[in-house]
């Protein structure tokens, strides 16, 4: 009798056991790849370019770099996009601008409004077959925030103006462009920037959607 009672409890044993061995096996495994993933993850290649200089950017080539891929406002194919010139105001009237044209309306003395002249090529991308492109994907930034993959918050909507925005559904897709394969058009872009980091020269404008910063214009003032 005291025989076959001992053999569920050593049963019971040997099944704890092969079950901690089993967990700690799994542990490990989670361990070496997460490790794996930090030692050997390529290194992000952070590209910027100065006003005059262009960037060709393709959907196809972000997928392929994975987690080190920026995210566009198109699915499929290439971009390519130029900012030709800055110009800085204390605010949007002094760009002779009319508050019914803007796309947001701010009150800050903080902030300068900044025009740019950006031309934008489109080479052969689509955005799920149609020709929009959403250029509300730029983002200004403080070159520090940039370079050190931090996130630029702001109390304020900081792009405002866009003079080449789509006609149709202006209040929902007022930073959108219509632009067919092969065709570029030339487009006056408005944003509020900080003065302190415009009178610094550190003012990045961030290229693409996702919070990973990649791709930016360093925009300078000109120095008289």
């Amino acid at each position: 009798m005291g025989m076959k009672a001992k053999f569920p409890y050593c049963f019971f044993i040997k099944g704890a056991a092969v079950m901690k061995k089993t967990i700690l096996i799994v542990i490990s495994c989670v361990a070496l790849v997460v490790i794996g993933f930090f030692i050997f993850k390529p290194e992000l290649k952070q590209e910027i370019v100065p006003i005059g200089g262009k960037f060709v950017l393709s959907a196809e080539d972000e997928k392929k770099a994975g987690t080190n891929g920026a995210l566009f406002s198109w699915d499929k194919g290439t971009v390519e996009m130029t900012i030709t010139d800055m110009k800085v105001f204390d605010n949007y009237e002094d760009a002779e601008i009319k508050a019914e044209d803007m796309g947001s309306l701010q009150e800050n003395k903080d902030y300068y409004f900044v025009l740019l002249d950006l031309n934008i090529k489109n080479i052969n991308a689509s955005h799920y077959n149609t020709n929009d492109i959403n250029l509300y994907m730029f983002k200004p930034m403080s070159e520090d925030n940039f370079l050190e993959q931090k996130e630029e918050i702001s109390e304020i909507e900081e792009l405002a103006y866009l003079d080449c925005h789509a006609t149709e559904n202006k209040e929902m897709k007022y930073f959108h462009i219509n632009l067919n394969k092969g065709e570029e058009i030339n487009c006056k872009l408005g944003m509020y920037v900080k003065r302190e980091v415009l009178d610094k020269n550190k003012l990045f404008l961030k290229v693409g959607s996702m919070p990973l910063n990649k791709y930016a214009f360093a925009l300078k003032k000109k120095v008289s």
